[in-house]
């Protein structure tokens, strides 16, 4: 079993980060028959402002 999640953080890589988080969503979550989970992984609140964690709120209820 596995958990994993791609970092994400405030600055200019923000948008790329949470594309892949997106795409690694996609392509792994439930993958080996259910033992691999996929998770957004926001780092800390003094690195992810509001601003910054809408856009990850708004992804994890779409998935």
């Amino acid at each position: 079993r596995a958990v994993l999640s791609r970092g994400l953080a405030a600055g200019p890589n923000f948008s790329k980060a949470l594309a892949e988080s997106r795409q690694l969503a996609e392509d792994w979550h439930g993958a080996a028959g259910g033992r691999i989970t996929i998770q957004l992984g926001p780092h800390a609140l003094y690195t992810c402002p509001p601003a910054t964690l809408a856009p990850v709120l708004d992804l994890a209820a779409e998935l």
